[in-house]
């Protein structure tokens, strides 16, 4: 009979304990994130829109569409927040989508998008009470052999302007949630 007593408040100790301990980690732990957003620039596809969620608060996932001045451009990738608990918060990022567009007005009209992948660096300034941000990347595209073929092509016939190997972002995004 003691056995069963003393299991019974071993038992309840232990469950007594532990749930303030438990409730004390899902305070400090903090909700996923979720962001929308207006921009130029890679990830918003142009001049558009992106939507960002951070399943923990180190990790971004995000995808972005817009108009990349010739048609319908996208992404969608990844980023990592160095130091997320801080008001600027510097973030690394790499993405899939366009990255380069070739358009040919006059006589001749050409359009062409290429894809590939991007990396970049930039910050989030977070802003306010509520967390929304704002977003500012610099981006180094990895453009194909396609696009380096036919942006030689292009310059020497056409007259085309010089392409930046790095380009900028920025944007507002208002935290969702």
């Amino acid at each position: 009979m003691k056995t069963k007593w003393l299991m019974a408040v071993a038992f309840y100790c232990l469950c007594c304990t532990s749930l303030p301990a438990q409730s004390r980690y899902n305070e400090e732990k903090p909700p996923a994130m979720l962001y929308g957003g207006a921009g130029m620039g890679f990830d918003y596809g142009g001049f558009g829109l992106k939507a960002e969620y951070l399943p923990v608060k180190y990790v971004g996932i995000f995808g972005g569409i817009g108009y990349n001045l010739a048609q319908m451009g996208y992404n969608a990738g990844l980023s990592f927040k160095v130091l997320p608990d801080k008001k600027v918060t510097p973030a690394i990022a790499a993405m899939y989508g366009y990255n380069a567009v070739i358009k040919i007005t006059g006589a001749i009209e050409e359009t062409t998008t290429y894809y590939g992948f991007t990396f970049g660096a930039g910050v989030d300034i977070k802003m306010g009470r509520k967390g929304n941000k704002l977003s500012t990347y610099l981006w180094v595209p990895v453009r194909s052999t396609d696009f380096k073929n036919d942006y030689d092509y292009a310059r020497e016939y056409y007259n085309l302007s010089v392409i930046t190997p790095v380009n900028a972002s920025v944007g507002f995004n208002f935290a969702l949630n």
